[in-house]
């Protein structure tokens, strides 16, 4: 079973953009990467396919990428209620 990554992104500033793209474009495990309001710039939701992946995809790719000053991760024990995917119409 798969386990869901979400990992929190503050980014230099005017770079959220950029650091979005990048993470789409070179981490495959990254579902989705969602531009939000407060103290961090973007969410990024991934999919580990075990415990032990998580380094390699957080240090190894997630931190190499140009313009992000802090992440903060956490893992998903379970999901309630369904996964609505995207927000809709």
């Amino acid at each position: 079973m798969k386990t869901q990554l979400f990992i929190l992104v503050k980014c230099e500033s005017g770079f959220a953009e950029t650091v979005g793209e990048a993470v789409m474009d070179t981490i495959p495990e990254a579902l989705e990467v969602y531009s939000i309001t407060g103290n961090y710039d973007l969410l990024i939701k991934a999919s580990l396919p075990d415990l032990e992946s998580m380094a390699r995809i957080v240090q190894g790719k997630l931190h190499k990428i140009g313009g992000i000053r802090e992440t903060n991760t956490f893992l998903s024990f379970r999901v309630f209620g369904h996964d609505i995917g995207d927000f809709g119409d």
